[in-house]
């Protein structure tokens, strides 16, 4: 249906509305999760509210790690099974039942001697608490395919990177909030993350795939698997999120471990919210980021924080760690926003891709956790093996940091990506659309006429009536002044991008 030359959907709403409530939900629902995420890897509520100490804290969350990378791949393997309606509901259900058991195992059933209890301890408590944070992990890897459909809508976005900040304030916020409940609250609120995350997921699809083109779940599975030539993450995207990991594992083992307190919690989760705010805002000032400037912050930072943190105590540590999980933020948003890059050409192999993708992400966590472990361990043997390991991580960082962001330069342009045919014509749309003041919505139409597509073609792309294109297309016409397609596209050819770059 079609008003006054505004699309309106089936919720009595324009697109605009309907796309707008779409990703104000998506991105609560998707912080909640980043949130769940946060609060497992670094908060002590949970294992100190069950009774657990830091080794058996490290411990757990070790058992999360390698319950998470096994379910990945198996979850992978299955791909064409979770893009179909039951897939997804599967998905939901599944992350919705198994993620809070390692908060309500906690609750439940705290283990009265972990004090005495030495590692892979067997008492009945331990076991509950193993067997629950091996669950909670694989309920994990069904939440991270189970959101994948958002990260592929946010890839269709031109400003992708300013939603993606967006979410990452609300999680850090979340986290902030259940630090300062009491611990028993803050494990219960833990626990209810991941539904109000799927709760929220449910009600964004509904309001996105209406207008947004090719996130729709499928009712049954593909019949024929298509080509998988691009089903796979680039090699930037693939460095980042293994050396992002590498660098996280460790400084968590060392927040969680090295002061065993409540005060960190406080530390860390305060500190994140004001790098991700601090992120959003150079977002929303630059219009993205640059790669060249992240390496020229990423390290120094980080020398400043691992150099340190050789030289004081336990307390001293834990604080050094803190400022370097919250720096890097920068790091986290820059591996989520290439992973939207690299999500919206992946499709149909979305769930393949972030299975099999973030593998390298988890074994990052792991190594880094373990690293800091064996690093701890050894203390009492050489007295310079925490110093050993912080200065490694240094150099890996630098290295991983250079290899990634090489070519880009201080100066960097926003979006560091490869020129292909498909990115100019991406650009040549875009431009185009802010140059004649094309809505977001009239910028989806403009990608398909400008390719030759008819209307009867992007009513079945876009999801939307005949009548309802025909009437973006009228509009497009109007305030570009022309009167045809062929007009259209000769308008779009003679847009240069390149040209518009350099003189900006």
């Amino acid at each position: 249906m079609a008003e006054h030359g505004k699309e309106t959907t089936a919720f009595g709403m324009s697109a605009e509305g309907a796309r707008m409530q779409g990703l104000i939900v998506g991105c609560l629902g998707y912080g909640l999760f980043l949130s769940w995420m946060w609060i497992v890897y670094f908060s002590n509520f949970a294992v100190s509210h069950a009774g657990m100490d830091a080794g058996h804290a490290s411990q757990l969350r070790v058992i999360m790690l390698v319950a998470l990378g096994i379910s990945l791949p198996v979850l992978g393997i299955c791909e064409r099974f979770f893009v179909t309606r039951k897939g997804i509901v599967t998905s939901a259900l599944a992350s919705v039942a198994l993620c809070p058991l390692a908060s309500l195992a906690a609750l439940a059933f705290p283990c009265e001697c972990a004090d005495q209890c030495p590692l892979f301890c067997q008492c009945a408590a331990m076991v509950v608490q193993e067997v629950s944070w091996a669950l909670s992990g694989i309920g994990y890897a069904f939440l991270m395919v189970y959101w994948v459909w958002f990260l592929v809508a946010l890839g269709k976005m031109t400003k992708h990177s300013i939603i993606i900040a967006s979410t990452m304030v609300v999680s850090s916020a979340v986290f902030f909030s259940a630090t300062l409940l009491l611990p028993a609250v803050s494990v219960a609120v833990h626990a209810l993350l991941p539904v109000l995350s799927v709760l929220c997921s449910m009600f964004s699809h509904r309001r996105l795939a209406v207008t947004t083109e090719g996130i729709a779940i499928k009712k049954t599975m593909p019949s024929v698997a298509s080509d998988s030539a691009n089903a796979k993450l680039s090699k930037r995207t693939l460095t980042m999120t293994w050396f992002s990991g590498v660098a996280l594992g460790f400084c968590g083992h060392t927040v969680t471990t090295s002061f065993y307190a409540v005060w960190a919690d406080v530390l860390l989760s305060a500190l994140f919210v004001v790098a991700s705010l601090v992120m959003l805002f150079i977002v929303r000032r630059c219009g993205g980021y640059r790669y060249g400037d992240l390496l020229w912050l990423y390290v120094p930072i980080a020398t400043f924080c691992l150099i340190p943190m050789c030289l004081v105590g336990g307390m001293g540590r834990a604080f050094f760690a803190c400022v370097l999980v919250a720096a890097l933020t920068a790091y986290s948003f820059a591996d989520l926003d290439v992973l939207v890059k690299d999500m919206a050409s992946a499709a149909p192999h979305i769930t393949k891709v972030m299975a099999f993708g973030r593998i390298g992400n988890v074994a990052g966590l792991a190594v880094g956790w373990l690293v800091a472990g064996f690093a701890y361990g050894m203390e009492s043997v050489v007295s310079d093996a925490f110093t050993v390991a912080c200065l490694g991580l240094v150099l890996v960082l630098v290295a991983a940091s250079t290899y990634v962001f090489r070519g880009s330069g201080f100066l960097a342009s926003p979006t560091v990506i490869e020129k292909t045919a498909d990115d100019r014509y991406e650009r040549q749309c875009v431009l185009f659309a802010e140059r004649y003041g094309l809505t977001e919505r009239q910028l989806d139409v403009l990608r398909l006429l400008g390719r030759g597509r008819t209307a009867t073609t992007i009513q079945d792309k876009l999801f939307i009536s005949e009548s309802t294109a025909k009437t973006h297309i009228y509009n497009i016409y109007q305030k570009v002044g022309i009167h045809t397609q062929r007009e259209l596209m000769d308008l779009l050819d003679d847009t240069n991008p390149e040209a518009a770059e350099a003189q900006s």
